[in-house]
């Protein structure tokens, strides 16, 4: 049977109990339990294979995979790339060993083991998909910065994953994820500050007033439905104000 196999949903539980309970198990005998679980027909496409990037002590390579990552999923929309089932099997499967490079634990004990497999390996929610798993982040973080309008998706990139409370700030917001322009105006504006100067440093309290009170014109105003040029100077200003 071609086509993209995932596991089915009974298997992914039957992961996550085991994973739980066993974590040496899942991750020194894998071969023998996949042979108990089932896959099903999910797509007719199916993704390239790749050899992505796997950190070392200078880069995480974050960035590049997530380039790779988006590109090779192009046909996942985010309806699609919400269903668990795909992350899971990716995970185990196909990026096994670089999940195991890229959230190595030095803990051999069971507690955190598991707690490891937990976060990384499974996407049971939103947060987990766009900021735990390990293949799932990748694409996230690839739709959202590919969807942008008018930037320059290297420093968008650069921007995402300079500090990891932006991820969580940049994709978990409603008003970012449901308005392109204004998204687009709070990732130029704030690469600018952020990244552009000599001193590089993320003010997490300033970055929040901010976008909470954009969150407040938006109630205010139409600004999602606003030309670029203008979204940005509201933006800009909106930012120089928490700044």
């Amino acid at each position: 049977m071609s086509g993209f196999m995932v596991y089915d949903e009974e298997s992914v539980a039957t992961l996550r109990s085991l994973s739980k309970s066993d974590p040496r198990k899942v991750l020194e005998e894998f071969e023998k339990v996949n042979g108990d679980l089932n896959l099903v027909k999910w797509l007719p496409s199916v993704p390239k294979v790749l050899e992505l990037k796997v950190p070392n002590p200078t880069s995480n390579f974050d960035k590049e995979n997530s380039i790779a990552v988006f590109q090779a999923l192009d046909f996942l929309t985010p309806a699609l790339a919400s269903d668990e089932r795909v992350w899971v099997t990716l995970t185990f499967s196909n990026y096994q060993e670089y999940t195991k490079a890229r959230w190595a634990t030095s803990s051999h004990q069971p507690e955190e083991l598991s707690k490891n497999l937990i976060n990384h390996w499974f996407a049971p929610t939103a947060r987990d998909r766009w900021r735990n798993n390990s293949i799932s982040r990748l694409w996230w973080v690839g739709y959202f910065v590919e969807n942008l309008e008018n930037v320059d998706k290297s420093d968008a990139y650069d921007l995402v994953y300079f500090n990891s409370d932006l991820i969580a700030s940049l994709l978990g917001r409603a008003t970012l994820s449901s308005y392109r322009n204004i998204a687009s105006s709070v990732v130029r504006v704030t690469h600018h500050h952020y990244l552009s100067m000599v001193e590089r440093k993320y003010d997490r309290d300033s970055f929040r007033d901010f976008l909470k009170l954009i969150d407040l014109r938006l109630g205010k105003s139409a600004l999602g439905s606003l030309d670029q040029k203008v979204c940005d100077e509201i933006i800009f200003e909106l930012f120089a104000q928490t700044h």
